[in-house]
C-alpha cells in the first residue's frame, strides 16, 4: 500500500510518496507560501497531484502534517501562527478535489509519530516529544497512541507560558517559550542585538540562527551568551515540566536546531537529570530524532493507523 505524506511547515514543504514500512518512493521540496491561504492550499493539492502521478498505485491516502492549531478530525485549521493562516477548511477542500482520503494533524504531532513507529522510538508507549525549528512544538504519545486533547490542540508547548507579559509571541500571547527558543525569534533576538551591539560577533558573522549565537558564544561573546542563555534556559524548563506532566518511558528531540547543534540536547540532559523528582522518577532517557526531515512527512503517512 502506497501514502503521501506531507511537512507543510513555516519555510518549505516536503512531500514523499512512501510505502506502509516507511520506505521512500519519490520526495519533492518546495517553498511554503506565507500569508495567503489560497496559494498554500493550491499548493499543497498540486504536490498531492504530482507525487499521485509518481506513484505506482493509486495512494491509499494523502496525509498532512502542517505547522497549525488543527482539528484533526475534519483537517480544518484553527490558526497557523508561523504561516499566517487563519480558519481555514483545508481538510474539506482537499476531500472535495482529490476524491482521496485525507488525514491532516499537527506537524510535530506526527513527526513524534514517526518517531515511534518508524524511528528512535520504535516500541516505546509513552513518549514526550519536543521538536524545535522555525517555532517549538511538542507531541505526546501515550499507550502507543497521539493524545490530541478535546480540540485537538493538547501539547502546544511551544506556547505554554514561560514568562508571563514577556515577548510577543507569534499566537498573540506574550511570554511563550516558543519566543525565546523558537528559530524565528532567535534570529529577531540577534537581530536587535546588533542594532546596540554592533561590535558583537553576532553581527560580524550574520549569525541567524541557534547554531551561528553557540559558535559567537564560544568565542567569548557576551552578547550571544546571554541569549544562549536565555534560549536553553526555556527549554530546559519546558522538557523538565513536561516530563513531570507527562512521565514518559522517553523524551525525543528533533528538528533542525537539535539536527544542527546536538549540544542542546546536552545541556538540556543535564539540567533534566539533576531536577527529576525524588522518588518518584528515574533518570529519563533523552534521545534524539533520527528520521530528519522526512519525520513529518512519514509520521503523517502514519495517521490513518492513528484513533
Amino acid at each position: 500500500m502506497v501514502r503521501i505524506g506531507l511537512d507543510v511547515g513555516a519555510t518549505k514543504t516536503v512531500g514523499l510518496l512512501c510505502t506502509e514500512s516507511g520506505r521512500v518512493l519519490h520526495r519533492v521540496r518546495q517553498k511554503s507560501a506565507v500569508k495567503d491561504p489560497d496559494k498554500l492550499y493550491a499548493d499543497i493539492r498540486n504536490l498531492i497531484q504530482k507525487l499521485t502521478g509518481e506513484s505506482p498505485e493509486r495512494p491509499a491516502a494523502a496525509c498532512i502534517g502542517i505547522a497549525a492549531f488543527v482539528d484533526h478530525a475534519t483537517g480544518h485549521i484553527h490558526y497557523a501562527p508561523n504561516l499566517q493562516v487563519e480558519n481555514f477548511p483545508l481538510g474539506e477542500r482537499l476531500q472535495r478535489d482529490l476524491g482521496l482520503p485525507v488525514h491532516i494533524d499537527n506537524d510535530v504531532n506526527c513527526g513524534v509519530l514517526g518517531e515511534a513507529r518508524l524511528g528512535a522510538a520504535r516500541g516505546v508507549q509513552h513518549v514526550v516529544g519536543l521538536f524545535i525549528g522555525t517555532g517549538i512544538g511538542a507531541g505526546i504519545i501515550t499507550h502507543g497512541h497521539l493524545l490530541r486533547g478535546a480540540r485537538g490542540i493538547a501539547a502546544e508547548a511551544g506556547h505554554t507560558l514561560f514568562i508571563p507579559g514577556g515577548r510577543m509571541c507569534g499566537c498573540g500571547r506574550r511570554g511563550c517559550f516558543e519566543a525565546y527558543a523558537g528559530g524565528r525569534f532567535i534570529s529577531e533576538s540577534v537581530v536587535r542585538a546588533c542594532r546596540t551591539h554592533p561590535k558583537s560577533r553576532l553581527c560580524a558573522e550574520e549569525a541567524k540562527n541557534l547554531t551561528g549565537v553557540w559558535r559567537a558564544m564560544s568565542d567569548g561573546d557576551p552578547v550571544a551568551r546571554a541569549i544562549w542563555d536565555k534560549a536553553i534556559l526555556a527549554l530546559r524548563v519546558l522538557v523538565t515540566n513536561l516530563v513531570t506532566l507527562f512521565d514518559p518511558e522517553m523524551v525525543l528531540l528533533g528538528g533542525t536546531v537539535i539536527h544542527e547543534l546536538p549540544q542542546v540536547a546536552d545541556s538540556v540532559r543535564e539540567f533534566l537529570v539533576a531536577q527529576r523528582l525524588r522518588g518518584i522518577l528515574h533518570t529519563i532517557p533523552l534521545t534524539q530524532a533520527v528520521l530528519g526531515g522526512d519525520a513529518v512527512a512519514l509520521g503523517a503517512a502514519c495517521l490513518p493507523d492513528q484513533p
